[in-house]
């Protein structure tokens, strides 16, 4: 694998169990798909030579022309991110991708405004790829995680995501595709993202328009302290006066 010809790929969490969500917390997973061009969700097909093989693949973005990718570690994480058993043929979600992004500019970064995964992606889809030619397999810095076939949650939140933030690009169903873990508690299989899309909604907040902090703070499916920084921002940044209140829905 040439590394000219590779790129970030990181294959995220789908769900996990309470002791690991207690212990985690880490905002990795709304920045991990802002970086990635081919994300699905299949079964896990076990470890072989060069990486772990992912079968029975159902596309939400992108499409390697297979039912089955390789998703190959890096050298200095050859392994699972997160901790969590995983039997042949569980279901599992992984993102990536198989081509290089350029570098976006520089600042996006060194500034004192924190980088969103929204303007990450719309910066990375303005620079383009730096080589049209596909890695013959996913490289990725993270690792699979089994999804609880028992319920929907966790597929419905991601492609949700997905939706929004990869394949039809729209800020506010952005912003209210990450609702569903803002409030849950930690036996909540949607608390492994809880960190992530709180954070994600406050930075938000810090940089986004006049008229999507009015959305926010109108939307009766956002939790109040959302809301209320909302206000909070168009206060401060635009001017409102310090009189006005979250609206009672």
């Amino acid at each position: 694998m040439k590394n000219c010809r590779t790129a970030l790929i990181v294959f995220v969490v789908a769900w996990t169990t309470r002791s690991f969500a207690e212990s985690s917390g880490s905002p990795v997973f709304l920045s991990a798909l802002a970086q990635s061009d081919v994300i699905g969700i299949g079964t896990y097909g076990g470890r072989e030579s060069g990486g772990t093989r992912i079968n029975n693949i159902t596309y939400w973005l992108g499409d390697t022309g297979t039912n089955s990718v390789l998703l190959t570690p890096l050298k200095w994480l050859d392994g699972p991110l997160l901790p969590t058993s995983t039997e042949t043929n569980n279901t599992v979600i992984f993102l990536g991708t198989r081509f290089g992004w350029n570098s976006f500019p520089s600042n996006a970064v060194f500034r004192t405004r924190p980088l969103t995964a929204w303007e990450l992606r719309e910066k990375l889809s303005q620079a383009g790829a730096r080589d049209q030619t596909p890695s013959e397999s996913l490289l990725f810095p993270g690792a699979w995680t089994r999804v609880n076939t028992n319920t929907a949650m966790t597929i419905n939140f991601v492609s949700n995501v997905v939706q929004s933030l990869c394949v039809s690009p729209d800020l506010i169903r952005y912003s209210q595709s990450l609702i569903p873990p803002l409030d849950v508690g930690w036996d909540n299989e949607l608390s492994l993202f809880k960190a992530d899309a709180h954070m994600e909604m406050l930075k938000l907040g810090w940089g986004e328009s006049e008229d999507f902090l009015v959305d926010v703070l109108n939307d009766p499916l956002q939790p109040r302290k959302f809301r209320g920084h909302a206000l909070f921002q168009l206060q401060k940044r635009f001017g409102w006066s310090e009189t006005n209140t979250v609206p009672e829905l």
